[in-house]
């Protein structure tokens, strides 16, 4: 009785034994279960949405109807009804050696997800300048056009009527430049590319009261392909440029509209063109992406004037577009080579994550955030040539 009594607690503890190392060896398969409760955790939250959850997103592409014209280089805005306006750019069309260009604006209803046609402009123009004064009107200036030069033309659309109007022209014409409305009502415009090819330094200012342009002080460096922004404190901070295959600036300038002078605005770690700034909610200023394959972005700090490395794109991008969106992160997205992914930038982490991937990739679009958070992007060079094509960013 005794040998039996022994024989059966030898077998029981046989079995626990092999329980033991039953669990060790499904510890090594629970390294992959613990992955999956993590994915069934981000399962949960999509179904329980939470605040952390929310800025974790990487959002979603939608394709809506193309716009009416293919187009690239073209202007992108956001009128003060909350619609988003395009015009110009290049299109398709047999110009022999020179380039044609477009013409027409468009419309997006973002309930309809549709595109309608509004005036046309006097003058065909690619990469012109869209400035949306407080009363609704929209000023386009400059820009490319006929035999691929520089134009000083500028139009001004009328809300009301749908239809564009010319006025004074530029003093020098100019394109691949960029331009502010300054805080007082008048608009800034700096640099570019002259008629005769060359870098320019001269800068003017616009003022809707009389419709004319007038020339100011130069910036101390001829620059085209860099950036304008208007600070918080009504400054204006400009940064880099340079020819499109080099050098580039690292530089950076300061305008200041109470006395009409600029000064010096600091240096970036690297020399950039054809690259991104944005305005942060702090009153930072994020430099993404330029030519040369610059994947380490920037911030600007306006305290110091100082410019100090934040986190690395995980892809390189020149010519695309960059969005700030109403939780603070800043999107880029596109680029040359056709890119089709996007990235978000996390103001608290400084880290950049990837965003959806759009369904078309391109570079040299538009880009607009509307007043509901979602980001119409349109147009642009892709891989079959310049597109029609037009999707929406959902955060």
């Amino acid at each position: 009785m005794r040998a039996i009594l022994l024989f059966t607690i030898l077998i029981i503890s046989m079995i626990t034994m092999l329980n033991c190392g039953g669990s060790d060896s499904s510890g090594t398969e629970n390294s992959n279960n613990k992955d999956d409760s993590i994915e069934t955790s981000a399962d949960r939250f999509k179904d329980e949405p939470t605040d952390a959850a929310v800025s974790m997103s990487p959002g979603e592409f939608v394709r809506v109807e193309d716009t009416k014209a293919k187009r690239a280089g073209l202007t992108s805005v956001l009128l003060k009804d909350g619609t988003a306006m395009i015009f110009g750019g290049r299109t398709d069309g047999s110009g022999g050696f020179w380039l044609n260009y477009n013409f027409s604006t468009e419309m997006f209803n973002a309930e309809t997800g549709s595109w309608t046609l509004s005036g046309e402009m006097n003058t065909a123009r690619a990469g012109a300048i869209g400035i949306v004064f407080e009363n609704g009107s929209v000023l386009a200036a400059g820009g490319e056009g006929e035999q691929n030069k520089a134009i000083g033309s500028t139009e001004l659309w009328d809300p009301a009527t749908g239809e564009w109007s010319e006025i004074g022209a530029l003093n020098e014409e100019r394109d691949t430049t960029d331009g502010v409305l300054l805080n007082n009502g008048t608009v800034l415009v700096a640099g570019g590319r002259s008629e005769a090819y060359s870098l320019m330094n001269s800068v003017e200012i616009f003022d809707p009261s009389t419709n004319q342009w007038t020339l100011i002080n130069p910036m101390a460096e001829a620059r085209i392909g860099h950036t304008t922004t208007l600070l918080q404190d009504g400054r204006v901070l400009v940064t880099g440029g340079g020819k499109k295959d080099g050098p580039y600036l690292k530089s950076a300038e300061i305008y200041d509209p109470s006395t009409g002078e600029w000064s010096a605005g600091g240096e970036m770690n690297l020399s950039r063109r054809s690259h991104t700034a944005s305005l942060l909610q702090d009153g930072r200023v994020l430099i993404s992406g330029g030519s040369g394959k610059r994947m380490i972005a920037e911030i600007w700090d306006p305290a110091d004037m100082s410019f100090t490395k934040t986190g690395t794109l995980n892809i390189p991008r020149a010519d695309h577009e960059a969005v700030v969106l109403q939780d603070g992160r800043v999107l880029v997205l596109g680029g040359i080579g056709n890119r089709d992914s996007g990235e978000l930038w996390d103001a608290e982490t400084g880290e950049w994550m990837m965003s959806g991937e759009m369904e078309v990739g391109r570079y040299e679009f538009g880009a607009t955030i509307l007043p509901d958070g979602t980001v119409i992007v349109a147009g642009g060079n892709s891989s079959e040539g310049m597109t029609a094509s037009a999707e929406m960013f959902k955060p």
